[in-house]
């Protein structure tokens, strides 16, 4: 297929790909048929690559929307520290359609079922550049626009998803960033320098999570940051200043604070929810693997969804 017939196809699906606003970039996938027996809409597959000479798997679902002159939407969900690509696909719930009907949703997994931002984690593994060899393995097979990609993960997952925001090269690739119950070592983040201030954070936490406490404290014999102290080196980074930038506001009656920053002009570029009653966990309305006899008052999943598509990553000539 000529890049002619793949931009006329485009512009035909405007209606589609304008749920996620114009796209103008085609990654090198498309127009390439679906790798593998994938079929959008169906279930999500398991597939292998190569990473700093290993291999590395992941879990990939396609959207019943997915066209392959069009370019879609990615989703990285990252799973929690003993569990695997398809709990967190369960439980994140990006493979389902009432939440996701447009965006490629993939599971990585992470090698011993951990992540490196875990203490215990083999010292020999980078999952920074596991992610990025994914991410290009992706747009070489897959019809992707580039400016939106986006990270989650839950606890050890959500620390990843926190190292890949400062890593310098990876936040020029990745444009928005919800870790959900994340769990943030101070002396395995490193250094955050990512390379550009206008970067998307949205975070979760309950009350009540003794894993990774709200406060921060210790685990595993190493500091943790917390999440409110995170949460605002987030928003200086991005440039929010003034008594005004930061507003706390309380939702359903009051269960969940939601604070959130207006910086360089945008509204809630730094936001997080801060649920009342809740533990470790994955916010949902119904029980889940984290919760599996109650539930809260809200579903996370809707919120980073509608979160990332108010986020796409900035263009050069729009910075």
């Amino acid at each position: 297929m000529t890049m002619l017939s793949i931009k006329s196809a485009f512009l035909s699906g405007l209606t589609l790909a304008g749920l996620y606003g114009f796209i103008s970039d085609l990654s090198p996938g498309c127009g390439r048929p679906v790798p593998g027996n994938s079929v959008p809409g169906g279930q999500s597959l398991t597939f292998v690559i190569l990473s700093d000479g290993r291999e590395r798997s992941y879990n990939l679902y396609l959207p019943q929307a997915y066209k392959s002159q069009i370019p879609t939407s990615v989703i990285l969900s990252f799973h929690g520290q003993g569990r695997d690509a398809k709990e967190q696909e369960i439980l994140s719930q990006f493979s389902d359609p009432l939440f996701n009907r447009y965006a490629i949703a993939i599971y990585p997994q992470g090698i011993n079922n951990t992540w490196e931002t875990n203490p215990h984690a083999p010292s020999d593994i980078s999952d920074v550049q596991f992610t990025s060899d994914l991410l290009d393995h992706i747009l070489d097979s897959y019809c992707v626009d580039p400016t939106r990609i986006y990270a989650s993960g839950k606890s050890n997952g959500g620390g990843l998803v926190g190292k890949l925001a400062c890593d310098s090269t990876m936040a020029s690739r990745i444009a928005a960033f919800a870790p959900v119950a994340a769990a943030f070592y101070k002396n395995l983040i490193g250094e955050c320098n990512p390379g550009r201030a206008d970067i998307p954070i949205l975070e979760f936490h309950g009350q009540y999570d003794d894993v990774i406490p709200y406060e921060g404290g210790m685990r595993h014999n190493q500091p943790l940051f917390p999440i409110p102290v995170w949460l605002q080196d987030w928003a200086s980074r991005d440039g929010c200043e003034g008594s005004m930038a930061n507003v706390t506001v309380p939702l359903y009656d009051g269960v969940v604070k939601r604070s959130s920053w207006k910086c360089s002009g945008k509204t809630a570029i730094v936001a997080g929810y801060y649920t009342h009653d809740l533990g470790h966990t994955w916010p949902s309305t119904a029980p889940n693997l984290d919760n599996k006899t109650g539930h809260t008052v809200y579903n996370a999943t809707p919120i980073i969804m509608e979160f990332f598509k108010s986020h796409p990553l900035s263009r050069p000539e729009e910075l």
